[in-house]
């Protein structure tokens, strides 16, 4: 194997989950985007009282929304990143917090490590905006930056999630310094 061949051969699938839509982009080692998507993301109105059950029903449904997709690209995936709206512990794999989806300690490392055939990693998404950057600007010389996510969530549909706010604006920080996202104390 040389790494010519391995770079063309490994591809990531990175998702960006909210509560009305989700987006999927797939790259190759090399930034070449493969396959990019926005959709309505699924929900399940009888788990609405369930917020775990109901995030998982509907990682599960969006996978197998995009697995055809990603199948007839006929690569081999090195894993699946899922970019959430709220506090994740990347170490511990626990979603701390997440007011739009109303989860707190939301254990996945274990209910999802291979549960689709490759490891599955989700991260804060204004932290997944700036990983995305570092890949970008690798070359470049530029390594330490500050990322700003801006969410409006105004159109919020209210049925769909009770007890979430409305008419407000979700706001996403994350610092790189040196090539590397530092995290704040508990991963805030």
């Amino acid at each position: 194997w040389n790494k010519k061949n391995i770079n063309q051969k490994l591809k990531f699938a990175g998702f960006e989950i909210e509560p009305e839509h989700y987006a999927l982009v797939v790259t190759d080692l090399a930034d070449n985007v493969l396959l990019s998507l926005r959709s309505e993301t699924p929900s399940n109105e009888a788990l609405l009282n369930d917020p775990s059950r109901s995030f998982i029903w509907t990682v599960d449904r969006i996978i197998e929304e995009c697995s055809g997709k990603l199948s007839a690209l006929r690569v081999n995936y090195l894993g699946i990143s899922i970019g959430v709206p709220g506090i994740v512990d990347i170490d511990k794999r626990i979603i701390l917090r997440s007011d739009p989806f109303m989860l707190k300690n939301f254990c996945y490392g274990e209910l999802f490590n291979d549960r689709y055939g490759v490891p599955l990693f989700m991260e804060n998404d204004a932290n997944c905006c700036a990983w995305y950057q570092n890949t970008r600007t690798r070359n470049t010389g530029i390594q330490t930056s500050i990322t700003i996510l801006t969410k409006n969530y105004g159109n919020r549909n209210q049925n769909r999630y009770p007890g979430n706010y409305l008419n407000s604006t979700g706001i996403g920080l994350a610092i790189t310094c040196e090539g590397r996202i530092q995290y704040g104390k508990n991963y805030s």
